[in-house]
């Protein structure tokens, strides 16, 4: 994996183009995002408030079980999107129907600020 920021000098200013890579078989794919404008506090019911203020997590365990684990983090700033671009070989990571679902330009897009998070013991879930 690996990843490009152009940065602003402005912590409010759009950081630019921001990407991310990840190497599969069949080559390099990417997340590519161009951010515009000014950062912005997470407006009630918006998608990216859905989308970021998610503080629980789940993963399947080796023998079939679940474990559920906690994160915090404070509430982030977003910004809209000039573009956004996803790149590759989808279907390889993510099966055929998911794959070309996600091979047509984004619906919506924004980039959050991100911060440092805690992630807290995960607990076996009883079913």
């Amino acid at each position: 994996m690996r990843h490009t920021i152009t940065r602003q000098a402005n912590a409010d200013t759009a950081p630019g183009t921001v990407r991310y890579e990840w190497r599969q078989r069949a080559g390099w794919s990417a997340l590519s995002v161009e951010a515009n404008g000014t950062a912005t506090p997470l407006a009630p019911g918006s998608e990216a408030e859905f989308i970021t203020e998610h503080y629980w997590g789940y993963t399947r365990q080796r023998d079939g079980g679940t474990v559920e684990y906690h994160v915090t983090h404070p509430r982030w700033r977003t910004w809209p999107m000039k573009s956004a671009v996803v790149q590759g070989d989808l279907a390889e990571l993510y099966g055929a129907a998911l794959g070309d679902v996600l091979q047509r330009p984004p619906d919506s897009a924004f980039l959050a600020e991100g911060s440092a998070i805690a992630v807290h013991m995960p607990e076996r879930l009883k079913l």
